[in-house]
């Protein structure tokens, strides 16, 4: 059994040789073409200067403005049938705001503003007779705008403006001399709503960076309310009691405003 199963093995030998020798002839295929040949380059071409990266143009959409006023307000002249006797001087002021460019017809605003007004007060003003010491009278209002614009070419904007606003006097301490004595009257304030209406415009000095604008403003407001619009009473210099009236709120405010405003 063993002979037999020799003689079968060396009888499949010569098959194997054939099929090695076979195998190693078949392994000299040849490459295909697109690994036969090689490159002309052996790296991509540099990127040169003069190949042009897409830009983003620059849209102007808000304004940041910085402002110095002039700031007017025509105080009541009589409060209950009574003359007040009561004026508030014009006074500088410094104001802030901003301006959305909605449209090119049509912006939307909010503004700061901020004064102190001296007042000139009559003899008998609050029911006083004697001479006053005061500070000035400290007053600030915010406000929203809405402002359809007309623009003349690339650099200049006019526009009309209506809008809301909200503000504070502050009335400090008085301290008064008269017959009786001196005595002090205790520092009040009042809030105020108005409704600005005005016009302005805007011309670029650095274009698409700074421009120089102007605004007149002319606000009228409801009755204000707070601590100085009622009547209080203090005691006097010989420990009487005396009422003091109240402060006359403003009617209607006018502001000039010119400013700087940065386009973002």
């Amino acid at each position: 059994m063993r002979l037999a199963f020799l003689a079968a093995l060396i009888a499949s030998l010569p098959t194997f040789g054939w099929t090695a020798t076979a195998w190693a002839e078949g392994t000299e295929r040849p490459m295909p073409d697109t690994y036969a040949e090689v490159p002309e380059s052996a790296r991509p071409r540099p990127l040169t200067d003069d190949i042009e990266l897409p830009t983003v143009p620059r849209e102007h959409r808000i304004d940041v403005a910085l402002q110095a006023l002039l700031v007017t307000r025509l105080a009541e002249s009589e409060i209950d049938g009574r003359e007040t006797g009561i004026a508030y001087d014009p006074a500088p002021g410094v104001g802030a705001g901003v301006r959305i460019i909605v449209h090119d017809y049509f912006q939307v605003g909010a503004s700061w503003t901020w004064a102190t007004h001296s007042l000139t007060m009559e003899e008998g003003a609050l029911g006083i007779h004697g001479s006053i010491e005061m500070n000035s009278v400290t007053s600030y209002s915010l406000a929203t705008h809405f402002m359809p614009t007309l623009p003349l070419g690339d650099r200049v904007r006019l526009w009309a403006s209506v809008g809301v606003g909200w503000g504070r006097h502050y009335y400090p301490p008085m301290h008064v001399k008269d017959a009786s004595g001196s005595y002090t009257v205790r520092d009040r304030a009042a809030s105020f709503i108005d409704f600005p209406l005005g016009l302005g415009g805007m011309v670029e000095l650095l274009p698409g960076w700074i421009s120089l604008d102007l605004d007149v403003t002319a606000a009228p407001g409801l009755p204000e309310d707070g601590s100085a619009r009622i009547p209080i009473t203090v005691l006097d210099g010989a420990g009487q009691r005396k009422r003091i009236g109240p402060m006359p709120g403003a009617t209607v405010t006018f502001i000039q405003a010119l400013g700087l405003s940065v386009l973002l």
